[in-house]
């Protein structure tokens, strides 16, 4: 089963990074008009702005936003379901083992403590519930 696991966050990683590629391709080549055209503008605050007066901000920018995407992807992705696990996960399983040793401690005590009693009464249901007939025969 951890094989076929690995096989399918492989294809689904592959073709992630596919998609990635054709979409930086498209907006390369000029194919990705959707974001570009003339009709699409960015509001702040009641002001538009033209997308063409920014440029497409050059190979730069593009590495930095993608080494951005990618440091977020990682903290998000790794380092935060880490910290959940090890801050509140941990916590949680070193108190159910110690309660699970201070239990049975007290059991131990207990059944040390209270040996005798449960002999004796252990002995007294015998003597109770003992078969009668087969010692009325025997006499």
């Amino acid at each position: 089963m951890r094989t076929f696991f690995r096989i399918v966050f492989g294809f689904g990683l592959g073709l992630a990074l596919l998609i990635f590629i054709a979409f930086i391709l498209a907006l390369i080549s000029g194919h990705a008009h959707g974001v570009f055209s003339p009709d699409f503008s960015v509001s702040v605050n009641g002001d538009d702005f033209d997308v063409e007066q920014f440029g497409h901000g050059g190979w730069l920018g593009s590495l930095i936003a993608v080494g951005v995407m990618g440091v977020v992807a990682l903290v998000l992705g790794v380092v935060l379901p880490l910290v959940l696990l090890f801050a509140v996960g941990l916590p949680l399983l070193i108190v159910g083992v110690v309660v699970a040793i201070a239990l049975a401690v007290v059991g131990g005590v207990g059944a040390v403590v209270c040996s005798p009693v449960i002999l004796f009464g252990l002995l007294l249901l015998w003597l109770v519930k003992r078969n009668k007939t087969k010692v009325a025969s025997r006499a």
